[in-house]
């Protein structure tokens, strides 16, 4: 490959699918690198573009045409488009991000969920940061109390649990694991994305920097969590269901 280009993974589940290469020089366009090394046709990208995400089984590209800020997408693996809207954000800076089973659009305190179908905005607001934590599951945090998070349904926005003082670590699979540190101490719980109520505490260890991971390829049974710990070194807990 000679030509001025990025690149970006395109994976279908777990499994890496392919790079899709975006090529920068004369008029952009896409095309699909496979994982054995086949160079799929280039397909052409709207002038102007200036960069590509992939997001929902999309490649999705944002451009300017007549003074105005647009989102285009080609499906993946063929490329061929499948719509055309106006972009949500009013302002620089914005992100596209995969946000399964949907697209994300976000700036520094917004989200704007649309629909791989049709690029429609299905749900919009003022969320104070997200990120995608779980297929149908975003985390949005909220500005007036930093360590209070909130857990969204990403079809239709709809809060399924408040997460009071407990950060996230991540999703295992089955439940939201969660960490909260005080008093030299790091308490660690887990809850249901749709349930209701306070999380149940699994245990407690010794003080972290707040910084933890979990394991999702644990058993039906049992998980691990990876904290990096306060003196430095990581701590590693097991955990039951």
């Amino acid at each position: 490959m000679s030509a001025p280009q990025g690149w970006t993974p395109y994976r279908v589940g777990p499994d890496l699918a392919g790079l899709v290469l975006f090529e920068t020089a004369g008029r952009p366009q896409a095309r699909l690198l496979t994982p054995d090394g086949v160079l799929g046709e280039p397909r052409p990208l709207p002038t102007g573009t200036e960069g590509m995400q992939v997001a929902a089984n999309l490649v999705v590209a944002a451009y300017e045409r007549d003074g105005a800020r647009r989102i285009a997408a080609l499906r993946l693996p063929a490329l061929e488009p499948v719509w055309d809207v106006a972009h949500p954000v009013g302002g620089y800076p914005y992100y596209v991000e995969d946000c399964a089973p949907m697209v994300c659009v976000t700036d520094s305190d917004r989200v704007w969920v649309l629909d791989p179908a049709d690029g429609a905005a299905r749900w919009q607001g003022q969320v104070g940061g997200s990120y995608a934590l779980a297929p149908g599951v975003l985390v949005s945090n909220v500005n007036e109390r930093p360590r209070y998070g909130v857990l969204r349904d990403t079809v239709t926005g709809r809060v399924l649990l408040r997460l009071a003082d407990w950060s996230v670590i991540e999703h295992d699979g089955r439940s939201v694991l969660l960490a909260y540190v005080g008093d030299d101490r790091t308490w660690f719980g887990a809850a249901e994305p749709a349930g209701s109520g306070r999380p149940r505490v699994l245990g407690v260890g010794g003080p972290t920097l707040d910084r933890c991971w979990a394991d999702t390829r644990g058993t039906a049974d049992a998980g691990l969590v990876v904290c990096q710990a306060l003196l430095g070194g990581l701590d590693v807990y097991r955990y039951t269901r």
